[in-house]
């Protein structure tokens, strides 16, 4: 029986907002005459057209279920590449990669982005000059855990392996350190302690080709990253007069993945304190979630999914930016507290970006700029009426 070429996308649906870029790395396996078979973790709902084959698997964490439904998946099709957007996912397609011998991340490699142990052991093995890390202190061992919240006043306490059943939290007195030691039990050996570190907040997202940095976009964060479902949150890219710290960190970055060997595309962030003291926090083997990509399509004319699926399916593919525009990437709060009017409209190329119709409340905005100057006053009034030039939903 001959199996049909494709290419398999590892799903686990959060938003809307992933649909966009499902459908890009549809696409692009269909220039190259491969169909694309999305194997969804969890659940089914996803829009008609997304695949051209839809294969529902249980919870992330069964790995033993995921493993037999991709074993039928490889029986009916032949797999040339495997792409996932989701960091539960990145070691579940390696170790898929590695049982078909085709190119892309190994689980060797993709370990090292989802534990947070081995990644700071990475880092100081690296010896990035300039670039330090957070104290930290496995968190089942109570007296280093409190000594590390005496001398900081805050902790961020995380899983060793993002989970979104597992969030990270911050700590700031004694009674909520044993309240989270006692809530924990045994699973305190999943999680350290991290000491929190006040500073601007920033993403790079960065994608690769033939070894070669095609694009690494810089965000400056607007709210924290831990404890902000409920703010009004956004993030401001920074691509053009850039201050000294930044061109710093992005030369640090730069570094960091000559020794990572350019994986094809990565979300890392970084923490820089007001006397201009760099601190890495994390990096991933996947794009940054929510409004990212959008805000990169905007801000640079790439389809960034797209661009990376044709990457990896064509070697001898290297994709240029011609563009380089400001952009701001805000979640409104939930609950409908923003709404569009009639003027604010705009219908983007490729469903990147979508307007609302009139009078439709707005999960996240994405607002386009000439510069960072320019936009910074326009984020402080996003969460009122404005004129959005497109909106996702």
């Amino acid at each position: 029986m001959s199996r049909t070429p494709a290419v398999l996308i590892l799903h686990r649906p959060t938003d809307a907002s992933i649909e966009a870029p499902l459908r890009a790395l549809t696409v692009a396996a269909h220039r190259y005459h491969l169909a694309a078979v999305l194997m969804a973790a969890g659940s089914t709902s996803v829009s008609p057209g997304i695949a051209d084959d839809v294969v529902a698997v249980g919870a992330v964490q069964n790995h033993a279920a995921m493993f037999a439904h991709f074993q039928q998946i490889n029986e009916r099709y032949q797999i040339h590449r495997i792409f996932t957007f989701d960091d539960t996912l990145t070691l579940a397609a390696a170790y898929f990669r590695e049982e078909l011998n085709i190119p892309g991340l190994r689980p060797n490699q993709v370990i090292g982005y989802r534990d947070r142990e081995r990644m700071y052991a990475m880092i100081r093995q690296l010896g990035l000059p300039g670039c330090h890390l957070p104290e930290t202190v496995l968190l089942d061992q109570f007296a280093g855990v409190r000594d590390l919240l005496t001398t900081h006043g805050k902790i961020i306490v995380k899983p060793h392996r993002w989970d979104p059943l597992r969030p990270s939290v911050i700590l700031s007195t004694p009674a909520q350190l044993a309240h989270q030691w006692h809530f924990l039990g045994e699973h305190r050996t999943k999680y350290r302690a991290e000491a929190f570190i006040r500073g601007t907040k920033y993403s790079i997202d960065t994608l690769v080709q033939k070894n070669a940095i095609v694009c690494d976009m810089l965000f400056e964060y607007q709210y924290g990253m831990i404890n902000h479902h409920y703010e009004v949150r956004g993030m401001l890219s920074r691509q053009h007069h850039l201050r000294p710290i930044e061109q710093t960190l992005l030369t640090r970055h730069r570094l960091l993945l000559q020794h990572l060997a350019f994986p094809p595309v990565t979300h890392a962030e970084y923490l820089c304190t007001p006397s201009g003291k760099l601190y890495f926090v994390e990096i991933s083997a996947r794009f940054g979630s929510g409004p990212t990509l959008a805000a990169m399509h905007m801000a640079t004319g790439l389809d960034l999914a797209y661009e990376w699926a044709v990457g990896e399916l064509d070697p001898t593919c290297r994709t240029t930016v011609s563009e380089r525009r400001e952009v701001i990437a805000q979640r409104l709060p939930p609950h409908g507290t923003c709404r569009v009017d009639d003027s604010t409209y705009l219908h983007l190329p490729n469903n990147i970006v979508v307007g609302p119709q009139s009078g439709q409340t707005l999960s996240s905005a994405l607002l386009l700029g000439d510069s960072y100057d320019g936009q910074r006053p326009r984020y402080c009034v996003m969460p009122h009426r404005t004129r959005p030039v497109g909106i996702v939903p």
